[in-house]
């Protein structure tokens, strides 16, 4: 079975409490890269989950050959430059809620999506909870 290849943009509170374990558990998802404006702490959290590779650039973690998807955990504005950057590196998109801060951003996010012919994901955590399917 071939392994996704993730890089996280963004070592927060949430990617290390919630998506990073989540992610760890997963035996077809392999965690790659992950990045984060402050250094240190991309270090510190790829050294304490068993990331191989830190940077401080997302371009840097994009630019890796192997990694399939991006996983955005940063701050909602920097949401639309770091889809866009994904896209245009050929890499999926889930990004954590809210998706953008407005519509058009939105719809920008979507339409270079199509463009690159890759997947984007809303990390809405209620869309799967029993209910929530019950409609």
């Amino acid at each position: 079975m071939q392994k996704i290849k993730i890089g996280v943009i963004g070592a927060g509170g949430i990617a290390q409490v919630q998506h990073i374990p989540a992610l760890k558990q997963m035996e077809d998802v392999e965690i790659a890269a992950i990045c984060d404006t402050e250094r240190l702490k991309a270090g510190v959290v790829a050294q304490k989950f068993g990331i191989p590779h830190s940077y401080r650039l997302a371009e840097d973690l994009l630019s890796r050959e192997e990694i399939d998807a991006a996983l955005i955990t940063t701050p909602n504005n920097t949401h639309l430059p770091m889809a866009l950057a994904a896209f245009q590196a050929k890499k999926h998109v889930f990004i954590e809620r809210p998706m953008a801060r407005t519509a058009h951003e939105s719809e920008r996010m979507v339409k270079a999506s199509e463009k690159a012919g890759k997947l984007i994901m809303v990390g809405m955590n209620h869309r799967f909870r029993p209910p929530s399917l019950d409609v």
